[in-house]
C-alpha cells in the first residue's frame, strides 16, 4: 500500500534561496520563457565505472534528470541519486520513487522541485561506494495568463502545490501512482484510492497536495466517476485546494480525465492523455487560478458525430474563472477546448498561450460568454478553424502563427461563419454573436483556395463589421468595433497585467512551442511520443479531419508497451534486482516454439474443465464455461481476468462499500445501494457486472440468453451491453417503459421489441450472425427487428445498476451458443484459444522475428483491412486477461 509523505524544503544556505528566488522573480517579471537546453555532461568527481556509466543528463523546467547504463551490476545492492546546488556540498537525497530501470538495462533518475540555478546530480551504486556526479542548469517556467493575474481570487498566490521558484510548497504532501492499482491502494491522512484522497482536500484545504504519475498507466475501476474522471469536487465553489498533478520524466502516459469543480489553485502538468472516456481535462464549474501546462492530449475513446476523436481535450465551463492553459500540445483532436457555455454571471477571463494545436479540427478555443486572451500559440494545419467567439464574448488574438489553419478566426453569425442567409453554420448558438480583437498574428496559407482566401479582418472603428476579426493598429489600442450581428468587443484587454505581459513574436512564439509544448523533453532532447514511435503528420493531413489511422496505430504502439524495451520500464525504485536480464529487442520476447504453444494450449484447456459450481462461502468466483452458471452464497471476487465474473463499481466515492454483487444459487445480484443521491449530487454510484466470454468471437452466429430481474424503469437506462475489444457493441436499453435494442453507443439508432419493463423476471435472448453482421433482440418473446451489427466482435457482456437511482439487477444464469463457421479472431496459431502465444506470434511477425502464412495473418486481422498491424496487436491484447 502507498502512502503519501510530508516534506518541508529548507534550504541550507539562505544566500543559494535569495539568488535563485531573485533569478526566478526575473523571468516571470519579464515575461520571457527562459527554456532549458540539453547541456554536455560534466562528471566532476570521477571518471565513469562499471557500476553507474552515467550517458546523458540535463536540466528542465523546473526538474532535471540523469540516466546511465551499468555494464555490471556485481556487487551493488541498489542506487541512491541526490542533488546539492553547485558549490555545496550539502546533498539531498530524492524519493526511491523517482528512481527507475527500464527494460533495456538503463537507468533513470528524476529530480523534481527544483528552483532555477545550476545543480550537481550525484549517483550511488550502494554496495561498492561508487559514485558519478553530473552539472545541470534548471530554469523556470514560464508563469504567464490569467491564472497569474493579481485580480484573480488568490492573487499572485502560486498556483497548485509548488511556489512560484518551483520548489514545493511548506508541509506539501506527495503521493505516488506507479501502477493502475495503486490508483485504488494510495493512502494519505487515512484515506484511500487517489479520488477519495482528492474528495477529502475540502477537509485539509491548508494542506498543499503533489501527486506524482510514473509510467504508463491503463485504468478503468472504481476510482473513476462514471464519465470516467478522476475528480477534484470541494463542497462550495472557488475552494483553494493548492493541488499539484503531475507526471514524472518524459514518458508519463495515462487513458483516463480529470474533472475539476468547485476548485481553485490547482495545476495539472506533464501528462500525456489519450483514450479518455468523456474530456481530457474538464474545468466544468466554478474553478479558479488554474494552470493546465505542458501535456499531451491525444484521441478520447471513438463516438459517433462530432465525437468520432472523442470529446473535448480541454473543456472550461460554466463560471470557472482565471484559468491559463499553456504548453499543451494537441495531437490532431476534433474540439480542442469549449470555453464557456451560455449562463455565465460574468466575463471570468481566460488565456490560451504557447499552445501546439498540431492538426486538431477546432476550437482552439470556442468561446462563449468569456473573455479570452489568446497569444504566442502555434496552429499548425488545422481542418476547420482557430479561434472561435460567440454568446457575446471577446477575444484578444496577439502573436499566434497560423499555418493551414482554414480560418484563424470565426465571429458568430458573420464573414466566414455566416451561411449567406443570416444564419451560422459553425458556430450554432442561440445567441451566435462575437467579437475578436486581432494584432499581430502571423497566417501562412499554402492551401489558397477560394475559402481560405476570403477570410478577412475588419478595421477599427467599424460599428457594422462583417468581417472574421477586427484589426488593432497596437496591442494596447482600445478599438471600437460591434459585428453587424450586435457583438461589440469589450476591450478586457486594457487591464493592467494583460498590458504589462511581454509577448512574443508570432515567428519566435512558433519556435518555442515547437521546442517546449507538451511533456518535458527525453533524453534524445526530442518529445518522447515522436521519437519513440517516429511519427509525423504528411502536408495531406492539414485539410483532413477523419482520425488519423497512422497516428492512431503509433499512439497504439506507445501505450500498449511492447515493441521498444527503451521506452517500458522495467522496475520503479533504486533497488539491483540480479535476475533481471534487458531486452535487447522485442522479438527476445515475442519469439515462441512450438513446446510453448502446447505447453499454453494444455494449460487452458486444463483450466476450462475447473469446476464452475462449486459451492463456497465468502468471495467467489465464477468461471465461464459455455456460459455462466451461478452457484455458491457470497461476494463476487473483483479480480479481473478474462474468463471469470468480476464487477467494478464507477461514481460516487462515498457509495463504495455499499455496492457489491452477491451469488447465490442460479443467481447473481447487482446491488446498488447507494443512498448518497441528492438534487446537489445527481451522479450516484453504479455497480457494473462483467460476464467475460473466454475470447473474441468475430465469426459465426452465436446466442445470449438468459434472465434479469430489475425494478420497473423510466427512460433511459442501459442495464445489459454487449462489448468487444473495450467497445459497446449492442445493448438493451429501457425507453418509454419499452425493452429496446441500442447499438454502437447510438441513441438513436434504437429497435423496439414491443416488450414492456417491470418488477417480474424478463427473458433475453440476443441472436447475432458475426458472418452476416445481424443481430436481433427478443424479450420475453417478443422481437426487435433484425438490424446490421456495425462491430461485429463479442468478447463481453456487461450489466450495469442505474446512475441516479437504487435500483438492483437480479441475473439468472447466462446461457451461450455458438456455431463458428470460421476460425477464431486472433488465434493465429488455430490451437482453439486467443492467448499469450497469439500475441507473441503477432509481435514476433511485426518485428520481424517471424513469418505468418495468409490464414494465420487474417486471424490476426481484427479490422478487416487484409493487414496485421499494430492496431491489431493492440486489438488481440485487450482480449487476452
Amino acid at each position: 500500500m502507498m502512502f503519501c509523505k510530508e516534506v518541508i524544503f529548507r534550504m541550507k544556505k539562505k544566500i543559494t534561496k535569495l539568488v535563485c528566488s531573485l533569478l526566478a522573480a526575473g523571468m516571470v517579471s519579464a515575461g520571457i520563457p527562459n527554456f532549458y537546453s540539453l547541456p554536455t555532461v560534466v562528471h566532476t568527481v570521477q571518471a565513469a565505472t562499471s557500476e553507474v556509466n552515467i550517458t546523458s543528463s540535463a536540466g528542465s523546467l523546473e526538474t532535471a534528470f540523469v540516466e546511465w547504463t551499468p555494464s555490471s551490476t556485481s556487487g551493488v545492492t541498489g542506487y541512491t541519486v541526490s542533488y546539492a546546488s553547485n558549490g555545496s556540498s550539502n546533498y539531498n537525497v530524492i524519493d526511491d520513487e523517482l528512481i527507475r530501470q527500464y527494460k533495456d538495462g538503463h537507468w533513470r533518475a528524476d529530480v523534481v522541485g527544483l528552483a532555477p540555478g545550476n545543480y550537481t546530480l550525484k549517483v550511488e551504486a550502494k554496495g561498492k561506494s561508487v559514485t558519478e556526479t553530473v552539472n545541470v542548469t534548471v530554469k523556470a517556467h514560464d508563469r504567464k495568463g490569467f491564472a497569474f493575474s493579481p485580480n484573480s481570487k488568490f492573487k499572485t498566490e502560486a498556483v497548485g502545490a509548488y511556489n512560484n521558484d518551483g520548489t514545493p510548497k511548506s508541509g506539501a504532501q506527495i503521493i505516488y501512482i506507479k501502477s493502475a492499482s495503486d490508483i485504488d491502494t494510495v493512502t494519505c491522512d487515512g484515506v484511500t484510492g487517489l479520488s477519495s484522497i482528492l474528495q477529502s482536500r475540502n477537509k485539509r484545504s491548508s494542506t498543499p497536495l503533489i501527486v506524482r504519475i510514473i509510467g504508463k498507466i491503463d485504468y478503468s475501476g472504481s476510482q473513476l466517476n462514471g464519465s470516467g474522471y478522476i475528480q477534484i469536487k470541494p463542497s462550495s465553489a472557488y475552494t483553494k485546494s493548492d493541488i499539484t498533478i503531475e507526471g514524472i520524466g518524459s514518458d508519463t502516459t495515462i487513458n483516463f480525465g480529470f474533472l475539476l469543480r468547485n476548485a481553485g489553485n490547482v495545476e495539472i502538468r506533464n501528462l500525456a492523455i489519450h483514450d479518455f472516456k468523456d474530456d481530457g481535462i474538464s474545468l466544468d464549474t466554478d474553478n479558479t487560478d488554474i494552470w493546465i501546462h505542458n501535456n499531451e492530449i491525444f484521441y478520447g475513446i471513438e463516438g459517433s458525430g462530432d465525437k468520432a476523436k472523442g470529446d473535448g481535450s480541454t473543456d472550461v465551463k460554466n463560471d470557472s474563472q482565471y484559468v491559463t492553459i499553456s504548453y499543451n500540445h494537441y495531437w490532431d483532436g476534433g474540439k480542442v477546448s469549449l470555453c464557456g457555455m451560455k449562463g455565465e454571471s460574468g466575463n471570468n477571463y481566460i488565456s490560451y498561450h504557447h499552445n501546439h494545436f498540431d492538426h486538431s479540427d477546432s476550437r482552439h478555443p470556442r468561446i462563449r460568454t468569456m473573455s479570452v486572451h489568446v497569444f504566442n500559440n502555434y496552429y499548425d494545419g488545422n481542418a476547420k478553424y482557430g479561434v472561435g467567439a460567440s454568446e457575446n464574448s471577446s477575444a484578444f488574438v496577439e502573436g499566434n502563427y497560423f499555418r493551414n489553419c482554414k480560418y484563424p478566426t470565426l465571429q458568430g453569425s458573420v464573414g466566414k461563419d455566416s451561411d449567406g442567409s443570416g444564419g451560422s453554420n459553425t458556430l450554432e448558438d442561440s445567441n451566435p454573436v462575437g467579437a475578436i480583437k486581432w494584432y499581430d498574428n502571423t497566417r501562412i496559407d499554402t492551401i489558397q483556395s477560394a475559402d481560405t482566401t476570403s477570410w478577412k479582418l475588419d478595421s477599427n472603428g467599424n460599428t457594422a463589421g462583417n468581417g472574421d476579426a477586427c484589426e488593432a493598429a497596437s496591442r494596447n489600442q482600445s478599438i471600437t468595433y460591434t459585428t453587424e450581428a450586435g457583438a461589440t468587443y469589450n476591450n478586457f484587454d486594457q487591464d493592467s497585467y494583460v498590458q504589462s505581459l511581454s509577448i512574443e513574436t508570432p515567428d519566435n512564439a512558433k519556435n518555442t512551442v515547437e521546442q517546449y509544448a507538451g511533456r518535458i523533453r527525453n533524453a534524445n532532447g526530442k518529445a518522447d511520443f515522436a521519437d519513440a514511435t517516429g511519427f509525423a503528420f504528411t502536408s495531406g493531413d492539414d485539410t483532413a479531419y477523419s482520425i488519423n489511422s497512422t497516428l492512431r496505430e503509433a499512439l497504439y504502439n506507445y501505450c500498449d508497451n511492447t515493441l521498444n524495451a527503451k521506452y517500458i520500464i522495467n522496475k520503479i525504485g533504486g533497488a539491483v534486482d540480479d535476475s533481471f536480464v534487458p531486452e535487447t529487442s522485442a522479438t527476445t520476447e515475442a519469439t515462441t516454439t512450438q513446446e510453448e504453444s502446447t505447453e499454453a494450449t494444455t494449460s487452458h484447456q486444463e483450466e476450462s474443465t475447473e469446476a464452475t459450481t462449486a459451492a463456497v462461502e465468502g468471495e467467489i468466483s465464477i468461471k465461464y464455461n459455455n456460459g455462466y452458471t451461478f452457484t455458491g452464497n457470497g461476494k463476487l471476487t473483483s479480480t479481473i481476468s478474462s474468463d471469470s465474473a468480476y464487477y467494478s463499481i464507477l461514481g460516487n466515492q462515498i457509495a463504495q462499500g455499499n455496492n457489491y454483487v452477491q451469488i447465490s444459487p442460479n443467481k447473481a445480484t447487482v446491488v446498488d445501494t447507494d443512498g448518497t443521491n441528492s438534487s446537489s449530487d445527481k451522479r450516484g454510484a453504479t455497480t457494473e457486472l462483467y460476464l467475460p466470454l473466454g475470447k473474441t468471437y468475430t465469426s459465426g452466429t452465436l446466442t445470449i440468453e438468459g434472465t434479469f430481474t430489475t425494478p420497473t424503469s423510466s427512460n433511459g437506462w442501459t442495464l445489459l451491453q454487449l462489448w468487444g475489444a473495450g467497445l459497446e457493441v449492442a445493448s438493451i436499453r429501457t425507453d418509454n417503459n419499452k425493452y429496446k435494442l441500442r447499438l454502437d453507443g447510438d441513441n438513436n439508432t434504437l429497435s423496439d421489441t414491443g416488450a414492456t419493463t417491470g418488477t417480474t423476471e424478463a427473458t433475453y435472448r440476443f441472436d447475432i450472425n458475426l458472418d452476416a453482421k445481424t443481430v436481433k433482440l427478443t424479450v420475453n418473446n417478443n422481437s426487435s427487428k433484425e438490424v446490421t451489427l456495425n462491430r461485429p466482435y463479442i468478447d463481453n457482456i456487461k450489466f450495469i445498476t442505474a446512475s441516479y437511482n437504487q435500483r438492483n439487477i437480479e441475473v439468472g444464469n447466462v446461457t451461450v451458443t455458438t456455431s463458428n463457421t470460421g476460425a477464431v479472431q486472433g488465434d493465429i496459431n488455430a490451437d482453439g484459444y486467443v492467448n499469450s502465444v497469439d500475441l507473441h506470434l503477432a509481435l514476433s511477425y511485426l518485428t520481424g522475428g517471424y513469418s505468418l502464412t495468409n490464414e494465420q495473418i487474417s486471424r490476426g486481422d481484427f479490422n478487416g483491412d487484409g493487414k496485421l498491424t499494430l492496431v491489431d496487436a493492440y486489438k488481440l491484447k485487450t482480449s487476452i486477461a
